[in-house]
């Protein structure tokens, strides 16, 4: 028994089975999963980049299935809400930059805390207005004795600058061997303004391209207010060193590292108060609309706001567990999960897809051909 207790001691007292102290909120299956989940992003080579051009999820498929052909590649995943891809690569962040590209689409890489954003192109926009004063100015013109052939020219402009998005991601698919709606509406144009039908090729395009925009925009709101969880925290902060203060950026600093705030600066680091006393507006994490008072032992949160007083603060978390990460990433995590139903439509459209391609191009090709035969034996 003796000896058995020795073990015991022996082992407690050894670092690596020590065991981590109880979070607050264990018990919740939320929280877990959400720190299994940050693990997994810190793991080996993963890393997170932002991905710009996107306007539907069959985009992101593109995305995946071009990077998985990849040698260096071992993991990818893309999501087309969230706008970002997780994948883990052997290769350099310049070459993962490169290959995105291929794919039609804009990278950049994700750093711990700040993400690093893409530049909004807003050409797509101005080219869907003037393709639909194209297709308006055609219209009119249809009623008003103007030459049929200057209207056509009009559709077609109209289908060139509405249509050279979808036309590009449909190119970048193929490419990539998969087929989706960008494929699907521009077999739909061209084959339209083949028999003719330019009005209807141009009125498609401009639907399509109009409704890509409003998702867009609806989907972007959502991405800003994930960034303005972001930038509630500020990304340096100033180190107390000795009797110097250094500014730092948050993802240098140390557990166990003294910061000083200043009075109406916002707090960077979750940590305690050691020194110093004062209110901290703690609305944008916990809601609060009244100031809560520090003092020496008190905890603070990173994104709260000390409105009085200096303090000094021990740095208890470092930038990617703090309170206000573990929000932004739970957030996330939601908007990235499917509900059971979009899930099953996503992959109904991989079968559906190609499976109206190819009947298309049936109900197209055999009556031509079994007409021309026909045609053919009544001649002879």
């Amino acid at each position: 028994m003796s000896e058995d207790k020795e073990k015991s001691s022996s082992c407690c007292t050894d670092q690596s089975c020590s065991s981590p102290s109880p979070s607050p909120t264990s018990g919740s299956p939320k929280e877990i999963k959400f720190k299994k989940s940050l693990k997994i992003q810190q793991k080996g080579k993963a890393r997170t980049y932002s991905i710009a051009g996107m306007d539907c999820s069959s985009c992101a498929l593109t995305v995946e299935n071009h990077l998985k052909s990849h040698p260096e590649v071992k993991s990818v995943s893309v999501n087309f809400s969230s706008g970002k891809m997780t994948i883990e690569h052997d290769n350099t962040v310049e070459d993962i930059i490169k290959e995105v590209s291929k794919a039609g689409y804009k990278a950049s890489l994700v750093s711990r805390n700040r993400s690093g954003e893409v530049k909004q192109d807003n050409s797509g926009k101005n080219r869907v207005v003037l393709s639909g004063v194209f297709l308006l100015i055609g219209f009119i013109g249809s009623y008003s004795g103007v030459s049929e052939i200057l209207i056509n020219v009009l559709y077609a402009a109209a289908i060139v600058l509405g249509g050279y998005k979808p036309a590009k991601s449909a190119f970048y698919a193929v490419k990539s061997r998969s087929l989706d709606m960008n494929v699907l509406m521009t077999a739909a144009v061209l084959g339209a303004a083949a028999i003719g039908e330019w009005f209807e090729g141009a009125t498609v395009v401009w639907l399509f391209a109009l409704g890509n925009i409003l998702q867009d925009r609806s989907i972007e709101k959502t991405r800003d207010s994930i960034r303005s969880l972001i930038d509630l925290a500020p990304p340096e902060a100033f180190v107390k060193s000795g009797q110097h203060l250094i500014r730092k950026p948050v993802e240098e600093i140390s557990v166990g590292e003294i910061i000083v705030i200043k009075p109406g600066d916002k707090i960077p680091l979750d940590g305690e108060v050691i020194s110093g006393e004062s209110s901290v507006n703690q609305a944008p994490i916990t809601g609060e609309s009244i100031p809560a008072d520090k003092h020496p032992g008190d905890p603070v949160y990173a994104g709260t706001i000390n409105e009085h007083g200096s303090l000094e603060i021990k740095v208890t978390k470092l930038v990617e567990d703090t309170t206000i990460s573990k929000i932004i990433h739970l957030v996330e995590e939601a908007q990235e999960q499917k509900a059971p139903t979009e899930a099953f439509v996503d992959k109904f459209a991989r079968i559906y897809t190609p499976i109206v391609f190819i009947s298309a191009l049936f109900v197209m090709l055999i009556p031509t051909a079994l007409s021309s035969r026909y045609l053919g034996g009544m001649v002879l």
